[in-house]
């Protein structure tokens, strides 16, 4: 699971383990949150945000033209498609994880890795605004709440400079749209990739900025036990 994603991970134990293939083919239901206007690394908050997209916040009149276009980009997601994985992923290339590439910066001289996956179904839950200096607040809570084992791994203190740069750039009242998902998917999809093409396809790029996992094949949220 992805270091900002939560919710729904199968732990096997025992006898368990030995269906583990059984339970990497399962579907899964995702419920997520990307703000648009702003682009990153990892296509999520925890990565090195570049700069705004031109007229991310008022690109549409109201949020009913910004429904009726995200459904249109929507309807042409569903079905097989091919998926290449984000630069910030664990897939090996070339015996090197790919996350490695790019923190090397050294994408250009690999072809990156793509896979099957299939959409289900997908989308749109809600459309609501956040002003920037509290989203940027919000980012550093969530970044803050990685675990403290993974402390740095991330690239956490740049990230957070990153979007601190953000704030004092721009103006801290300026409300940002955010829109929430639903998805329903096959094994492998990275919702972080669908999120980006969606963002690509408005014309401002999106970043999520939180990634609820809600189900796993049979295993649902509610049933499950927090830890």
């Amino acid at each position: 699971m992805d270091p900002m994603a939560h919710g729904v991970l199968i732990l096997l134990v025992g006898e368990e383990n030995k269906k583990r293939k059984e339970y990497e083919f399962c579907t899964k239901d995702y419920t997520w949150e990307m703000v648009l206007g702003w682009q990153t690394d990892t296509y999520d908050i925890l990565g090195m945000v570049s700069s705004p997209v031109e007229c991310a916040a008022c690109k549409w009149s109201n949020d009913d033209e910004l429904t009726q276009q995200v459904n249109q980009i929507v309807s042409k997601q569903i079905g097989k498609q091919v998926q290449k994985y984000p630069p910030y992923s664990s897939v090996r290339v070339n015996g090197k994880l790919l996350f490695q590439w790019a923190k090397e910066n050294k994408l250009d001289s690999i072809e990156i890795p793509s896979k099957t996956i299939e959409i289900f179904s997908l989308s749109l839950k809600s459309i609501t605004k956040i002003p920037l200096s509290s989203f940027i607040s919000q980012t550093h809570s969530r970044i803050d709440g990685i675990s403290p084992q993974n402390n740095g791994k991330f690239r956490e203190p740049e990230i957070k400079r990153k979007w601190d740069q953000v704030l004092l750039a721009n103006d801290p009242n300026m409300d940002l749209t955010v829109l929430t998902f639903n998805a329903f998917v096959s094994h492998g999809a990275y919702v972080r990739s669908i999120a980006q093409d969606i963002g690509l396809q408005l014309g401002t790029g999106a970043v999520v900025v939180d990634l609820l996992r809600t189900r796993v094949g049979e295993h649902l949220l509610d049933q499950s036990l927090r830890v």
